[in-house]
């Protein structure tokens, strides 16, 4: 264990001055203003993990071809899968998600880092800071009003077209059932969420109970008494938002430092990354539920029954894990350093070179096994 710790602390060292150069060089030349200590920290954990995981390879393979071969298998996935060249949602359902970011994705350190660069450098910058709260709730009541309450309404008109068709084939039938559910599940959870609608449960029940042109009717009423709220809250927000700018407004001095904070803090390209801008779609319907698509760092992440499960969407502000409410970048900077441990502890007990003769006895056996047999 002393050698493997010679090895770490000047591997480590060597990576905290390397990292420290490359920040503070990199980010005068981009222009990126007080954010050195969070890239040198993530960057620097990140070098930390890329050390151990080379001190497993070394300690794996005695051929340098080997493990020249080895590293682009090693950094393409860590690139590919870092969520900044292909979109999540994308990828193949078999290891993709759209509604969180996949497992394979979550085995890769690039993605954590990546996440949690991009997440404090769009919330935590000197400009935003001062309205993304305002933001948020603007983003989060916009797409209530705009998006999930017409959606739910053309799924209301879509009931009502078949309910009015009277007796349906097969395929028909299970298109209603499956409607009248996805408008259950999304009305249930809002109303689970926001408890201030004064709609009485036992009428909500009766509509799905027994659904019939009057529940239509009914739950129509719900969803537009929902989205004018919302529109009545957004535009409350905003109000409020205009009145905080409206105070670097008041003269030209103000206004002048306003201007100057926003062009070196606020960095349109991130901004279109992490709200999604390009995106067609700003609501997906998927298995029976409605995902907002649009502006994932305004989003509030999933929260699951089980308080271990911490997946949720990519550019999410923060997470939940264990019942608490963790800072992203404070979260992705922590699941690092557990894989760096991980990673230490399958080099102090050689854990691949003992797999990899596991697998080579198990080849001289079958060898010999089929020489026997022949």
């Amino acid at each position: 264990m002393g050698y493997i710790s010679s090895k770490i602390i000047i591997l480590f060292t060597l990576s905290a001055i390397q990292t420290l150069l490359f920040t503070v060089i990199g980010n005068a030349i981009l222009g990126i203003h007080e954010m050195n200590m969070m890239y040198w920290i993530m960057l620097f954990t990140l070098s930390c993990t890329a050390n151990v995981i080379g001190l497993n390879i070394s300690a794996t393979f005695n051929s340098a071809v080997t493990i020249y071969i080895l590293i682009p298998i090693l950094l393409i996935p860590q690139m590919v899968l870092c969520g900044a060249i292909f979109s999540f949602d994308k990828l193949n359902r078999a290891v993709g998600s759209k509604e969180t970011v996949p497992i394979i994705a979550d085995v890769m350190a690039s993605r954590w880092a990546f996440e949690g660069l991009a997440v404090t450098q769009f919330k935590d910058n000197k400009f935003e800071k001062a309205f993304f709260d305002f933001e948020k709730k603007e983003s989060e009541y916009d797409y209530k009003s705009v998006y999930w309450a017409p959606k739910m309404l053309v799924k209301l008109d879509d009931c009502k077209k078949l309910l009015s068709k009277g007796k349906l084939d097969t395929k028909e039938n299970e298109k209603l059932s499956y409607t009248i559910q996805l408008i259950k599940n999304e009305l249930v959870k809002e109303l689970s969420i926001n408890k201030k609608f004064n709609f009485d449960p036992e009428d909500i029940k009766g509509s799905f109970a027994k659904f019939d042109l009057r529940s239509v009717d009914y739950l129509k009423n719900v969803v537009t008494i929902i989205q004018d709220n919302y529109i009545a809250q957004y535009n409350d927000v905003n109000n409020r938002k205009d009145a905080v700018m409206s105070k670097f407004m008041v003269d030209n001095a103000k206004q002048e430092l306003f201007n100057k904070t926003k062009k070196e803090f606020y960095n349109e390209s991130l901004a279109d990354i992490v709200k999604k801008q390009t995106a067609k779609n700003k609501i997906l319907e998927y298995e029976g539920k409605l995902l907002q698509m649009k502006d994932p760092i305004f989003k509030d992440p999933i929260r699951h029954e089980n308080p271990l499960n911490y997946r949720t969407h990519l550019y999410s502000p923060f997470k939940y894990f264990a019942n608490n409410k963790y800072d992203t970048f404070w979260f992705n900077v922590t699941v690092i350093w557990i894989m760096t441990f991980g990673f230490v502890l399958t080099l102090y007990f050689e854990t691949f070179k003992n797999l990899l003769n596991l697998n080579k006895s198990f080849q001289v056996l079958r060898s010999k096994f089929i020489k026997r047999k022949i």
